[in-house]
């Protein structure tokens, strides 16, 4: 079955608040200087001393979300985040000084609040990407060989540790972490972000990383017979919230490839 809106909050104390499991559909949590609200499948922080905090006086929640989850987050600010499966996200409860700035790990689409005085940041490991008031995809996982940041509009700098790059709308930039060489292209930014919308858009997609894709919505593993299968490519759209059945009979109609569960994964095996 298709994922939902799971998630767990990791207050300052280290305390674990599991949202999906919260009895109540609406409920609030007091936390240094700010109320957090959980209203469906979205958690709200708001400033309740609307007051610049001392920097020793930062305190840090952290939003994980796990495989086969997702929830979307509105920081003190106003800025909102979507968080995609098998992703975490560290934050200030009340962004303090001259600065705001997040860590990702995993995947996440941010509408940042405009605020000249006051930039964002979302660091990713060595990368660091840095707007004044925007909207970008950001798809950072560990165990992913690159990082990617996609830009809807507005403008962000990407910065490396050997370079930096400012994106324009409808610009992508990767970064290889193994070579540590980055890319700048032109590309399909809507197809990228369709996911936060309740899509798989999967354009020329390699099936080694669509799987992946999958694996991390569904919970489940994929092994595959023969390595040169992970290099067949599938384009196409469905909606995330379809059976994986479904979507893998959509995969198996236009590429040479059959699905079989075996040993509590599913094999991908080439057809003749």
């Amino acid at each position: 079955v298709p994922g939902g809106m799971k998630a767990r909050l990791i207050l300052a104390t280290g305390e674990n608040v599991v949202l999906d499991t919260l009895t109540l559909e609406t409920a609030s949590i007091w936390e240094a200087g700010a109320t957090i609200r959980k209203n469906g499948g979205v958690l709200t922080y708001e400033n309740a001393r609307k007051e610049e905090v001392r920097p020793m006086e930062v305190m840090y929640n952290t939003l994980e979300v796990p495989r086969g989850g997702e929830y979307d987050l509105v920081l003190e600010d106003g800025t909102r985040v979507w968080l995609n499966a098998d992703s975490r996200l560290k934050y200030p409860v009340v962004f303090p000084g001259s600065e705001r700035r997040v860590m990702l790990e995993g995947e996440a689409y941010f509408e940042v609040i405009a605020d000249p005085q006051k930039p964002f940041y979302v660091q990713v490991g060595e990368a660091k990407v840095q707007v004044l008031g925007t909207a970008f995809n950001v798809s950072a996982y560990q165990e992913d060989q690159q990082v990617e940041v996609a830009l809807l509009r507005g403008k962000v700098g990407f910065n490396l540790p050997n370079n930096e790059y400012v994106l324009v709308p409808g610009e992508i930039a990767t970064w290889d972490k193994g070579d540590r060489e980055a890319t700048l292209r032109k590309g399909n930014v809507e197809s990228i972000i369709d996911w936060k919308t309740g899509r798989f858009n999967f354009e020329d997609m390699p099936l080694d990383r669509l799987t992946v894709k999958l694996a991390r919505w569904y919970g489940v593993q994929f092994m595959f017979e023969d390595e040169t299968v992970k290099e067949f490519r599938f384009s196409g759209a469905v909606t995330k919230y379809r059976t994986l059945d479904y979507v893998l009979g959509m995969i198996a109609k236009t590429t040479k490839v059959a699905f079989q569960e075996k040993d509590g994964k599913i094999l991908v095996r080439k057809i003749e």
